[in-house]
């Protein structure tokens, strides 16, 4: 739990930096320019995604579980990587003009400058990936905080400079995806040695992650569809400024929800490397009741706080995202609780039943988004989103102990192994502190 712990320090520091830059965003741009900057950035994210091939979860996997050989996996994977990140960012070049056909033209030519964000993606999320399969949590951390702390740094320079613009924000969120690969490259440069021999060039051990991670691709571009397809909606029938109220409530309602992704992000590889069945159902309750107690006590504190964190932060020209906060909060919850048993499923090596979750929640949110949103607009596309999640919860719990062996009463029952780590963490500590004190 020590690296829970740090994990959810760190968390707690990149949540304060996005909502910095998420304050200063909407501070400087308003609503339509924020809407603007986010629908931009929006396209060459999809792109990236669906050209990634969930790739860097078969990183992950293969470098948890064959450590033997991954001087040659990080070499390999990171070479892929560049060539995958060439033929997204060129598809998506010549295939978006088609799809945004309603887009100004000025809008258009950023959508396709911001594609260049995709080789500096790819070539961070191999990396972390590694550094994950490999234990190295703390790099983990160094390099999950990297993008908010640049972004932050970016976006003061523009102001500081005077050039507020969404096209002057964009250059500087894309020089800070470049900052972050080249850190990942940085944290990662030992095992690269020796990396660039010729018995090292073992294909076979990218060609395994690239297997594993096209087996979960079609779950992870759902899961994407599904968290992306409101923005989505909203960009293409909406106005600008609508979009900008939308992503501003989901930015504050999204706070509730990242202990869970940070239990999440460590119970993959942890449930993963454990050797037994029961090993593997004891971190999975574990993890899953720090996600939910996380997940609750932070939804109440967003719920109590939300409006008077968006009119002091944001500005009153915001005012009217907080019922959209109140809508959204109640999401988090159940997507919280799915998205951990999800991870799990991932672990367990079930990565077919995974797409089928993903499946139902993009689904579910699509039906709803096309009953609630011509009818009740952003009302309309938060109650999707809550109706989604509720969904997919249901499904996953629906298929819970068929995938995994665990009854649900195994899952929710509270043992008092599950604390000792945390005690006897608090007992060393206390005993330090206490004999510190006595010399």
């Amino acid at each position: 739990m020590k690296n829970l712990a740090f994990s959810l320090f760190i968390t707690g520091l990149i949540q304060a930096l996005n909502l910095a830059a998420s304050i200063l965003t909407a501070r400087y741009l308003l609503p339509a320019g924020r809407g603007e900057l986010a629908s931009v950035m929006l396209w060459p994210v999809l792109v990236a995604v669906v050209g990634f091939f969930s790739f860097d979860q078969g990183v992950l996997y293969y470098a948890a579980i064959r450590r033997d050989s991954a001087p040659a996996l990080l070499t390999m994977s990171t070479i892929t990587g560049i060539g995958l990140s060439a033929i997204a960012a060129g598809i998506g070049y010549f295939v978006l003009p088609l799809i945004l056909t309603s887009t100004k033209s000025d809008v258009l030519s950023y959508v396709q400058f911001y594609l260049l964000f995709i080789p500096c993606n790819y070539t961070a999320m191999i990396h972390l990936g590694w550094l994950s399969g490999m234990g190295r949590f703390g790099q983990v951390n160094l390099l999950r905080f990297a993008p908010s702390a640049l972004v932050v740094g970016s976006l003061l320079a523009c102001i500081a400079l005077g050039r507020v613009s969404v096209q002057a924000f964009l250059v500087a969120n894309l020089s800070a995806q470049f900052g972050v690969a080249v850190y990942g490259l940085y944290l990662s440069r030992d095992g690269w040695s020796g990396a660039f021999r010729i018995g090292a060039f073992r294909i076979g051990a990218v060609w395994s992650a690239l297997r594993y991670g096209g087996a979960v691709h079609i779950g992870s571009l759902l899961g994407l569809a599904a968290s992306r397809v409101d923005q989505a909606i909203i960009a293409l029938y909406l106005a600008p400024d609508r979009l900008g109220f939308y992503v501003v409530a989901m930015n504050v309602a999204s706070t509730a929800a990242l202990g869970a992704a940070t239990a999440q992000m460590l119970a993959f590889p942890k449930i993963a490397a454990q050797p037994t069945a029961a090993g593997r159902a004891l971190m999975l309750r574990r993890y899953s009741l720090v996600a939910m107690l996380l997940t609750v006590l932070a939804s109440a504190l967003v719920y109590a706080l939300g409006r008077w964190l968006l009119v002091t932060l944001f500005g009153q020209a915001f005012e009217r995202s907080a019922v959209l906060v109140d809508i959204l909060l109640l999401g988090t919850i159940p997507a919280a609780m799915s998205g951990i048993l999800l991870a799990a499923y991932r672990a367990y090596g079930r990565a077919g039943t995974a797409a089928k979750v993903s499946l139902v929640s993009f689904l579910s949110a699509s039906i709803a988004l096309a009953l609630l949103v011509s009818r009740y607009g952003l009302i309309g596309a938060a109650w999707a989103y809550v109706f989604s999640q509720l969904s997919t919860l249901l499904f996953v719990l629906f298929s819970f102990e068929r995938v995994t062996g665990i009854t649900l009463g195994e899952l929710t029952r509270i043992k008092s192994d599950d604390f000792t780590p945390v005690l006897k963490r608090w007992t060393s500590l206390w005993g330090r502190s206490d004999h510190q004190a006595r010399g």
